[in-house]
C-alpha cells in the first residue's frame, strides 16, 4: 500500500468519454461566472500521447475553504475514453454529512465510471442479463478493483437515506441494486465470507484494504437510520485518500501533490474582464514563475490567520478566567459559611448528647435527633458546594494552562479541595470492607490504578464511590426491577443519573470476538463453572476527556451468589468507536 494522503483529501479516479476534454472548460467557466467557485489557473504537460491537462480552483472561506484540481489524461486501457482525476483538500476531514466536490466542480453532468470495472458513480444501476451474476462475483473478488462497491436492496423506500448517501460519496464508490434472485445467483459463486444478503445493504471495500473488516453491512432492521449510512459513507471517503490505482494510472502521493500544489511551466491564470474582453468574461494570461512568492504569500496568510485566531482565543480565555475567578471566590465564601454551620450543628449535637445526662431521656433524644438531621442536611449541602468548587478549580486550571501556552500570565490558583480517597487503591479497599453487597474482582485494583494522577481523578473517585454505593444499596435491598430501573427511581439519592448506566453493549461489541473478549473477566465458580463471565452492563464514570472511565458490573442478585460483581474499573475498553 502506498503512502496515504491526509483525511482532508477527497480523491477521485474515473473514466469518461472524450467529450469531457472538449467541453469541461466551458462548464468550469460557467461555474466561475456564477460565483460557485473561482478558477486559479490552467496548465498542461506534453506526453507521448495526449497532453495532461489540469484546472486548479477554490471555493468557500475560512473553515469551509476548499482547494481542488481536475486533471484529464489518456486511459491506457481504452482509446475511446479518458481518465479524470480529482483531488479536493479542505481544512477538515470529509464526512458523510458533506457533499461530494464533484457537484461544485460541475462534473455531475458527465457519466463518470470506475476506472477498472466501469460501474457508474452518479447512479445506482440494476443488475440485468444472464451473465450479470458472474460479472458481479468477479467484481467483488477481483484484485484490480480500485473503489468500494455498494449493494442495496431493490426497494423504493430507501430513496431518502440513499439520496443523502450518494450526494456525499459521488466519485468514490459504485452502487448496484440487488434482487433476491441475483443475490442467490451471486452467492453460489462467492466464498462464504463474501456472500450477499438481498435484505441488507453491504459495502465491499477494495481488496488490499487495511480496514479490520473488508465488508461493512447495514442489517434490514436498521436500513432507515441515517447514522448507519453515514458510517458506510465515511469508510468509502476515507478509502479515497488511499488512491493509487496502479492498474489504470500509476499514482503516488507525490504525483497528487504535483497536480494540486506545484506550478507548471506555461500555466495560465484566469482574470475577469479587461481592455479587450467584456466586463464579465473570463480570459487567460500566462502566469509568471512566482512559485516562491506564492509559497511565501500562503505562509504569510496562514500565519496571519493563526495570529488572529490566537488573539481571539486569548480574549475568550481571559473573559472565561475572570468569570471563573468570581465564581471561585463566591464558592469559597459559600464553603466557609457552610463549614461554620456544620461545625455549629456538630457542637449542638454534642451538647444534646451531653444534656441526656441532665434532662429527661425523651427531651434529650429529640434534641439530639434534631441536631443530627440539621447536621446531615448542611453536610450534604457542603458536599455539593465542594463538588462545585472542585469543578470550578479544574476549569480555572485549564483556562490558566491555556493562557500559559499562549504566553499570558495567570492569577495564582488555590489548591483543589481534598477528597475522601486519595487514590483508587484507597477506594477499592474501602469498598471491599464496607460494601458487602458487592464482589470486587482481584483484577479491578490493577486497572483502576491507571486512573490515578489525572486532573479529573478527584471527580472520578467521587463518582465511582457513588456508583458502588448505589449498586450495594440495590444488592442489599428488595427492589423488584433491575439496576437500571433502580437508578431511575433512586439514582438521585446517590448522585447517579440514569443516563450514566448502560444495561448492555452495542450489537457490534457483542458479536465481535476481540471486543467481547475485552469485557470478559474472572468470576467465582459459584457464579459460572468456567470461572469467566461476559460483563456488558457498565456505568460511565465520565463521558469524555479522552480516558472516558467505565465500570463493568454483572448483576447476580437473583442468582447463586445473590450479589453484584465488579469485573472492571478503568479507561474505556476497545470498541468500534475507540479503535
Amino acid at each position: 500500500m502506498a503512502d496515504r494522503l491526509p483525511p482532508t483529501s477527497f480523491c477521485v479516479l474515473a473514466r469518461c468519454g472524450r467529450e469531457l476534454a472538449d467541453t469541461y472548460e466551458e462548464v468550469l467557466t460557467r461555474q466561475h461566472d456564477a460565483g460557485v467557485l473561482q478558477i486559479i489557473d490552467r496548465g498542461a504537460v506534453t506526453t507521448k500521447k495526449e497532453p495532461i491537462r489540469r484546472w486548479r480552483v477554490r471555493w468557500g472561506q475560512g473553515a469551509k475553504a476548499v482547494r481542488a484540481v481536475v486533471v484529464i489524461t489518456d486511459h491506457d486501457f481504452s482509446q475511446d475514453e479518458l481518465l479524470c482525476l480529482v483531488r479536493a483538500d479542505a481544512p477538515h476531514a470529509w464526512t458523510g454529512r458533506t457533499e461530494s466536490p464533484l457537484f461544485t466542480l460541475g462534473l455531475s453532468d458527465y457519466p463518470l465510471r470506475d476506472s477498472i470495472m466501469g460501474y457508474h458513480f452518479f447512479a445506482c444501476e440494476a443488475g440485468k442479463g444472464p451473465d450479470f451474476a458472474e460479472n458481479l462475483a468477479e467484481t467483488i473478488t477481483v484484485d484490480m478493483r480500485g473503489t468500494p462497491l455498494l449493494l442495496i436492496p431493490a426497494q423504493g423506500d430507501l430513496r431518502s437515506v440513499y439520496g443523502r448517501f450518494s450526494r456525499a460519496t459521488a466519485g468514490v464508490l459504485g452502487s448496484l441494486e440487488l434482487s433476491p434472485e441475483l443475490s442467490d445467483a451471486v452467492n453460489a459463486l462467492l466464498p462464504e465470507h463474501l456472500r450477499t444478503d438481498s435484505s441488507e445493504v453491504r459495502l465491499y471495500l477494495p481488496p488490499g484494504c487495511d480496514a479490520d473488516q473488508p465488508t461493512l453491512a447495514i442489517p434490514a432492521e436498521r436500513l432507515h437510520r441515517p447514522a448507519e449510512w453515514g458510517r458506510l459513507a465515511e469508510a468509502s471517503i476515507a478509502w479515497s485518500s488511499w488512491r493509487t490505482d496502479s492498474h489504470a494510472f500509476p499514482l503516488t502521493v507525490a504525483m497528487w501533490d504535483r497536480f494540486l500544489n506545484e506550478a507548471w511551466a506555461g500555466d495560465e491564470r484566469v482574470i475577469i474582464g479587461g481592455a479587450d474582453a467584456p466586463s464579465a468574461a473570463v480570459r487567460w494570461i500566462t502566469a509568471p514563475d512566482e512559485s516562491g512568492k506564492q509559497i511565501l504569500r500562503q505562509r504569510l496568510k496562514q500565519s496571519t490567520d493563526e495570529a488572529d485566531s490566537a488573539r481571539t482565543r486569548v480574549a475568550r480565555l481571559q473573559d472565561d478566567t475572570q468569570r471563573l475567578s468570581v465564581q471561585l471566590e463566591r464558592s469559597e465564601r459559600s464553603r466557609r459559611r457552610l463549614t461554620d454551620i456544620v461545625l455549629r450543628h456538630r457542637r449542638a449535637h454534642h451538647d444534646a448528647v451531653t444534656a441526656l445526662r441532665r434532662t429527661t431521656v425523651g427531651e434529650a433524644l429529640r434534641q439530639a435527633d434534631d441536631a443530627r438531621a440539621e447536621r446531615d442536611l448542611y453536610a450534604e449541602e457542603l458536599q455539593r458546594a465542594e463538588d462545585e468548587l472542585d469543578d470550578l478549580r479544574r476549569r480555572l486550571a485549564w483556562q490558566t494552562a491555556a493562557l500559559a501556552e499562549l504566553g499570558r500570565p495567570a492569577a495564582d490558583i488555590a489548591p483543589a479541595a481534598p477528597t475522601r480517597f486519595a487514590t483508587f487503591a484507597d477506594l477499592i479497599d474501602a469498598a471491599t470492607a464496607e460494601l458487602t453487597g458487592l464482589v470486587i474482582g482481584d483484577q479491578v485494583a490493577d486497572t483502576a490504578a491507571s486512573l490515578d494522577g489525572n486532573l479529573r481523578t478527584p471527580r472520578w473517585l467521587r463518582r465511582t464511590w457513588n456508583a458502588l454505593s448505589a449498586l450495594n444499596a440495590y444488592a442489599a435491598g428488595d427492589f423488584s426491577g433491575d439496576f437500571t430501573s433502580y437508578v431511575d427511581n433512586h439514582g438521585g439519592e446517590f448522585g447517579l443519573p440514569p443516563s450514566l448506566v448502560a444495561r448492555w453493549e452495542s450489537r457490534m461489541v457483542d458479536t465481535t470476538d476481540r471486543f467481547r473478549a475485552a469485557r470478559t473477566f474472572p468470576v467465582p465458580t459459584e457464579l459460572d463453572d468456567s470461572g469467566w463471565a461476559y460483563f456488558p452492563a457498565h456505568i460511565r464514570i465520565d463521558r469524555g476527556g479522552g480516558v472516558a472511565p467505565r465500570m463493568h458490573y454483572l448483576d447476580d442478585t437473583r442468582g447463586r451468589t445473590g450479589r453484584v460483581h465488579i469485573g472492571y474499573l478503568g479507561p474505556h475498553l476497545p470498541s468500534p468507536l475507540t479503535n
